[in-house]
C-alpha cells in the first residue's frame, strides 16, 4: 500500500484539494483502489453551508473537502473514517456584543479561534463499528448559530462528550483523542485500498505520529514541489528530538532542511471545473504523472 502526502507550503496555500482530487481520480483511473484521507479539518457552518446541510441530513460531522475527495476517488468508505477529526465552526454572535455595547471586546475575541468552535468530532474505530467522541464548546450554547437539535443528535451517537470552556481545555481534549483517532482510522483505510492520498490541514506536515509516506508534495500558489520522502521523515524525526512537537510542525519548519527534487506548475482552474475530476486529470497531467512515477 502506497501513501501520498499533500501539504501546504503556506498556511493558506490554495490548491491542495484540487491536487488531491486530481491524484485520487487519476490513480483510480489507473485501476487501483484509492482512498482520500483528511486527518484533521474544520469547516464553518455559515460559509460552507452546503456541506453543513449534508452533515445535518446524515446526522454526522465531516468537512467539505472530504465530500469532494471521496467522490473524486470513487470511494465508498464512510466519511467519518476518511476524515477522523473535524471541527464545526461558526461566526461569533455579533449581536450579543453589540446589544451590550461591547464592540471593543468583540474584535479582541475575534482573534481567538476557540470563540468560533461549536463542536469537534473524533472517530473511534478500535472495533469493527465506528464510534465518536465529541468536544463541545460550552461557551457557545447561546450562539444564534448553535442548532441544538442537530448537536443533540450528535451527542446521542457519541461514545463520550467532553465539555470545554477555554482554548487550553480544547487543546487538551484534542491531544487526548486526536492522534489515536487519526492513527486508527488511517490503519483501517490502508487495509481497504492500494493507495491513500493524505491531504494535510493547512501547512501542517505531521497530522499524527507514525504516519509515513512514499510521495511527499508541497502545494503553493501555481506550483507543486516534490520532496524525498525519507529526507522529509528524517527532518521531522530530528526536529522532534530538539523539543518540537511533531504535530505542531509546519512546512516552514521542515522544508528548509531538505532539497526540492522537482517543481511542477499548477494551472489556474475555473471554478465551474473544480469538480470535473477527469478534466482536472487532463489539465494537471504533469503533476499526476510526476506523482505516479514515484509510486
Amino acid at each position: 500500500m502506497k501513501k501520498i502526502l499533500i501539504f501546504g507550503l503556506f498556511e493558506t496555500s490554495p490548491g491542495k484539494t484540487v491536487v488531491s482530487a486530481t491524484l485520487s481520480r487519476g490513480i483510480r483511473n489507473e485501476g487501483l483502489r484509492v482512498a482520500p484521507f483528511k486527518p484533521r479539518s474544520g469547516h464553518n457552518l455559515w460559509y460552507q453551508h452546503d456541506s453543513y446541510d449534508i452533515c445535518k441530513k446524515r446526522e454526522s460531522l465531516f468537512c467539505e473537502d472530504i465530500i469532494k475527495l471521496r467522490k473524486a476517488a470513487k470511494c465508498n468508505l464512510p466519511y467519518e473514517l476518511l476524515n477522523p477529526v473535524d471541527a464545526l465552526m461558526a461566526p461569533m454572535d455579533a449581536g450579543i456584543y453589540l446589544s451590550n455595547n461591547n464592540t471593543r471586546r468583540m474584535y479582541i475575541d475575534e482573534n481567538n479561534t476557540f470563540n468560533n468552535l461549536i463542536v469537534e468530532r473524533y472517530t473511534s474505530c478500535k472495533n469493527e463499528s465506528l464510534k465518536y467522541n465529541l468536544c463541545l464548546n460550552k461557551t457557545q450554547l447561546n450562539n444564534i448559530f448553535f442548532e441544538r437539535d442537530f448537536i443533540n443528535k450528535l451527542i446521542s451517537r457519541a461514545n463520550e462528550v467532553v465539555e470545554v470552556k477555554s482554548l487550553d481545555e480544547w487543546c487538551s481534549v484534542s491531544q487526548r483523542f486526536g492522534p489515536e483517532s487519526i492513527s486508527n482510522c488511517f490503519a483501517r483505510v490502508s487495509e481497504a485500498c492500494d493507495v491513500v492520498v493524505v491531504e494535510g490541514f493547512n501547512d501542517a506536515v505531521c497530522p499524527a505520529p507514525g504516519l509515513k509516506y512514499d510521495v511527499v508534495i508541497g502545494i503553493g500558489p501555481g506550483i507543486s514541489a516534490f520532496y524525498d520522502s525519507a529526507d522529509f521523515q528524517r527532518a521531522i524525526d530530528v526536529l522532534s528530538t530538539t523539543g518540537h512537537n511533531r504535530m505542531n510542525l509546519r512546512s516552514r519548519d521542515v522544508i528548509k532542511y531538505i532539497k526540492t527534487l522537482e517543481i511542477q506548475p499548477i494551472q489556474a482552474i475555473e471554478m465551474n471545473h473544480l469538480e470535473k475530476y477527469d478534466f482536472l486529470c487532463e489539465k494537471l497531467k504533469n503533476v499526476l504523472d510526476a506523482a505516479l512515477k514515484r509510486l
